[in-house]
C-alpha cells in the first residue's frame, strides 16, 4: 500500500473553527469516497495546527510534506498575512459573529422544536394531516412518524425560520460588501498530509 500527498485550503478563521471545518471536510470525503482507510484522502487522520506562516502555498506544501506521513496527523499552516485578512474592524467582527450565531440558530432550530415539544405537559401531539395521535416521548424530529408530514411546527415557527433565513442572507450580503476591500489580500489555512492508498 502506498501513499499520496493531499492538501486543502480553508478560509482564515480561528484554530477551533479550522478544526471544525476540517472535521466537516473529512465527513464529506467519507460520504463521497466511502469509509475506506486506503481511499487516498485525508479521512482518518487528526489535525495538528502549526502556528507558522508562509508566503506561498508551494513553500507551505513543502514544509507539510516533509513533516507528515501516512500514519500521522495532517498539518495546518498559514499562507499569507492573516493580520490583513477579513474581518478587521469591530463592525466586521460583529457582523461575522452575528452571521455565525444566526447559522447556529438555523442548524439547531428543528432540534430545539423537538426539545420544546418534549418538555411540554402534553403527552400526545395530534397530526393535522393524518389525524394520528403521537406520544410525545416518541417524537424524534419535526415530522409525523405515520404520514411523514409536518407535525410540530406552528405558523409562528415557520415565520421564525423564514426570518432567520432572511437575516442570514442579509448578513451574507453585508459581509460580501465588507470583503470587497480585502479582495487583493491572500490569506488562508493550508491543511495537508500523506494519505494511504
Amino acid at each position: 500500500m502506498g501513499s499520496c500527498y493531499k492538501s486543502q485550503q480553508f478560509p482564515v478563521s480561528s484554530e477551533k473553527e479550522l478544526m471544525e471545518a476540517f472535521r466537516i471536510h473529512q465527513k464529506d470525503l467519507v460520504d463521497y469516497y466511502g469509509n475506506d482507510p486506503y481511499s487516498g484522502q485525508l479521512t482518518k487522520c487528526g489535525l495538528k495546527v502549526c502556528n507558522i506562516s508562509f508566503k506561498t502555498s508551494s513553500e507551505a506544501n513543502d514544509y507539510i510534506s516533509e513533516r507528515t506521513n501516512k500514519y500521522g496527523d495532517a498539518y495546518a499552516v498559514k499562507v499569507g498575512d492573516f493580520s490583513k485578512a477579513y474581518p478587521q474592524t469591530k463592525k466586521e467582527i460583529d457582523t461575522f459573529a452575528k452571521l455565525k450565531e444566526v447559522q447556529k440558530q438555523i442548524v439547531d432550530f428543528d432540534k430545539d422544536l423537538v426539545i420544546r415539544v418534549k418538555s411540554s405537559k402534553s403527552l400526545f401531539k395530534g397530526c393535522t394531516h393524518c389525524g394520528s395521535k403521537v406520544a410525545v416521548k416518541f417524537i424524534q424530529n419535526t415530522h409525523c412518524p405515520v404520514c411523514n408530514r409536518e407535525l410540530i411546527k406552528t405558523q409562528t415557527d415557520h415565520k421564525k425560520i423564514t426570518s432567520l433565513f432572511q437575516k442570514e442572507n442579509s448578513l451574507k450580503e453585508e459581509i460580501k460588501a465588507q470583503k470587497e476591500k480585502y479582495k487583493n489580500v491572500v490569506a488562508y489555512w493550508l491543511v495537508g498530509g500523506w494519505a494511504a492508498e
